[in-house]
């Protein structure tokens, strides 16, 4: 409906006058545009179904001359309007609101040539202006809608509990542009007059009452019953909420209040009725005691509206609690060996007793191994207990430990075993007794690796120099090897001094491959590179970087014999041969 029009150029024209009009009228007296160019696009729509005229008038020259009448015919479209919205005068909020509308097809053809289902949307708005309008529902029929016919639709709409005062209700058809609607500029419609929302009576829930039967004990069940009531002139909106019982240090809620229960409520409750939660078991958190107080709280997500009444929902009781029996952790004995050595395992046992008058609130916590001298602390660990059931009064464990004592200096250790070390468990003001100690004296005895025999020899072939070498190495110290591994190194040197020089093999020795104590290698066979000619000594390093801790370190090396002083012979190319390994 928005094509455009084009004609040839004249000579000698600089403007175009272009004339438009339906056919069996009259041309107009004032041209529709005047162009300088001889394309005309038309700003709005032409009517449909109808038959146009159309005409140019050139300017030449300050003369108008006037080209062919032509014609075209456009189009027959659907055309879908809200003719009517109806609306109650007065609606009420939190309530259900109806709203009926009807929807016409003023264009030339059925809707069938585009589709078949239709939907519409229904706005609130305070404004007649619909941009500010809020879409509150929708509405979709399946029908065709032939010209001069149309459909009505009714929806019931659920009204917010706070919505209150004089709305507008717009109606727009045809939201999905499903039609190929002649002009969606009548898709919208207002009402003629605004609906007036007034404020439903609100419910007001109240805590009217609460109470607890009985002592209350710290770590145990408590029995509480209170009463709700609806002290509003409203039934409340809902049917379903919940109330929540809370234990606090002081009267009034917050967030750091402990839960203690959440209670579900079904049911509607009308202007002046109540219920009651009767006998429900509370379980109070341990570690407490003294003044503290219940907070009874009625619809606390805040599901119900309640208008202006929503901060009067809670109530609070005045309760004390009473400290339940508690339990005490003590270190009976610890149980280690009074010598011990560097490198031996040390086994350590404690028996730890539950001599207060409850059971542990805790099933499971840590107890801890300390081992110090008068000037350090040289190990710590610690060791999970579990339990499946709290320990009661007068129960016992043993908890052990097991330490690879390393190379310490010798001296007299303390070995302590602290029961509960992070204070998981509850005990009141017991805790001096969960440490004991007992004293064990640790005699440094390190290994000593030993380099004890050795053999090497130089021999060549075309492919250059070799060294063919046998060695035994042993650990003749007192206390055993807690390296897994070391390494050993081969220098060609000249010295006995090999500080900073670079061995042509190392060897990575590994307690694994021990035979009692000593660590062989036999016929192990070295390529010389070309870089070494004339005499030099073969000298075999154990633990070359000094990774044990060894009690005498110049036992390490040894000078391979026979060929202490070995002569290697000058080559010019250096292959490995293929058959050493």
């Amino acid at each position: 409906m928005y094509q455009s029009l084009g004609w040839a150029t004249y000579p000698g024209s600089t403007t175009y006058s272009i004339y438009i009009w339906r056919y069996g009228q009259n041309r107009p007296d004032v041209p529709l545009a005047v162009l300088y160019n001889t394309i005309y696009r038309p700003a709005e729509a032409y009517p449909a179904y109808t038959r146009m005229l159309w005409q140019v008038v050139y300017s030449v020259s300050g003369t108008d001359i006037s080209g062919s009448v032509w014609g075209f015919v456009t189009r027959p479209f659907a055309d879908l309007t809200v003719t009517d919205i109806s609306t109650p005068a007065t609606a009420f909020s939190g309530l259900l609101v109806e709203i009926t509308w009807t929807v016409r097809n003023i264009g030339n053809v059925s809707t069938s040539l585009s589709t078949s289902r239709i939907c519409d949307d229904v706005y609130f708005g305070r404004s007649d202006d619909f941009q500010n309008a809020v879409l509150r529902s929708q509405n979709c029929v399946q029908r065709y809608v032939d010209p001069d016919d149309g459909y009505q639709s009714t929806n019931h709409i659920q009204l917010l509990d706070d919505e209150v005062g004089q709305f507008y209700v717009y109606v727009k058809v045809d939201v999905f542009n499903d039609v190929d609607d002649f002009s969606t500029n009548n898709n919208v419609f207002r009402s003629l007059e605004k609906m007036e929302i007034q404020l439903t009576p609100p419910p007001n829930l109240r805590v009217s009452s609460a109470s607890v039967i009985g002592n209350i004990f710290s770590g145990k069940t408590a029995f509480g019953i209170w009463v709700v009531v609806n002290d509003g002139l409203g039934i409340t909106g809902k049917a379903n909420w919940s109330d929540a019982v809370y234990l606090s240090t002081d009267e009034r809620w917050d967030a750091a209040d402990t839960l203690l229960e959440i209670v579900p409520h079904s049911g509607l409750l009308a202007s002046g009725s109540n219920y009651r939660v009767s006998a429900l078991s509370l379980s109070i958190p341990g570690r407490i005691y003294g003044n503290m107080s219940l907070i009874v709280i009625s619809d606390v997500y805040n599901e119900v509206f309640e208008g202006l009444h929503e901060n009067d929902n809670a109530r609070a009781i005045a309760i004390n609690v009473i400290l339940s029996p508690y339990p005490n952790l003590y270190v009976e004995t610890v149980t280690a060996p009074t010598t011990a050595y560097t490198g031996d395992i040390l086994l350590i046992s404690a028996i730890v007793q539950n001599r207060g008058a409850g059971a542990a609130l805790e099933s499971n916590w840590k107890d801890a191994l300390i081992i110090s001298s008068a000037s350090r602390q040289v190990y710590y660990n610690e060791r999970n207990v579990f339990f499946d059931k709290h320990p009661l009064a007068g129960d016992s464990y043993v908890v052990e430990f097991k330490y690879t004592i390393p190379a310490v200096l010798s001296d007299e250790y303390n070995v302590c075993v602290v029961a509960d070390v992070n204070n998981n468990v509850f005990e009141f003001n017991l805790k001096a007794n969960n440490r004991r100690c007992t004293s064990v004296n640790i005699f440094q005895r390190l290994p000593d690796l030993s380099v004890t025999s050795g053999t090497a020899e130089i021999f060549e072939n075309a492919t250059g120099n070799y060294l063919r070498y046998n060695v035994t190495e042993m650990n003749v110290g007192q206390g055993s090897l807690q390296q897994k591994s070391w390494i050993d190194c081969v220098f060609v040197t000249v010295s006995k001094d090999v500080t900073g020089a670079t061995p042509i093999s190392t060897n990575v020795m590994r307690l694994s491959s021990i035979e009692g104590h000593s660590f062989v290698i036999r016929n192990a066979v070295v390529h010389i590179s070309r870089d070494y000619f004339g005499s030099f000594s073969i000298l075999y390093v154990a633990d070359c970087y000094t990774t044990v801790n060894d009690a005498d370190r110049s036992n390490n090396q040894r000078f391979l014999s026979p060929y202490q002083g070995a002569y290697v012979e000058k080559v010019t190319s250096s292959t490995p041969p293929n058959t050493l390994s």
